[in-house]
């Protein structure tokens, strides 16, 4: 008896990194642009007001307290795994993300002294 293609158990598909990984990796990789992006920002707008003359009021932490945090998370959470092994051959280069354009900076706002003239 010839076996037909219906008799022949199908075989598993080749394993491939689940897509929620992937987009979970990627994700990561977006936010802590962000996150540094905002924080360049931000120090930005310090270092205007500071030039204004303004008073700006103590952080509530010394930024070792920040990196210390960071250090506690890495502690905690699990080793990353690599994505399973692929079928393809891997890539040399990570496929370019596709960055927002830049916008033109909005005109700071001038922020006047509290303190009454003397």
């Amino acid at each position: 008896m010839i076996a037909t293609p219906s008799s022949l158990p199908a075989a598993p598909p080749p394993s491939a990194p689940e897509p929620t990984y992937l987009l979970v990796q990627r994700l990561f990789r977006f936010l802590e642009r962000e996150r540094l992006h905002v924080r360049r920002r931000l120090d930005r707008m310090d270092q205007a007001l500071i030039s204004l003359g303004a008073e700006l009021p103590p952080l509530p932490d010394s930024l070792t307290s920040d990196e210390q945090d960071h250090q506690e998370e890495d502690a905690e959470a699990p080793a990353q795994q690599d994505a399973p092994d692929t079928t393809e051959p891997p890539q040399t280069q990570e496929e370019p993300v596709p960055q927002p354009q830049p916008q033109s900076e909005p005109e700071p706002i001038v922020v006047p002294p509290t303190d009454p003239p003397v």
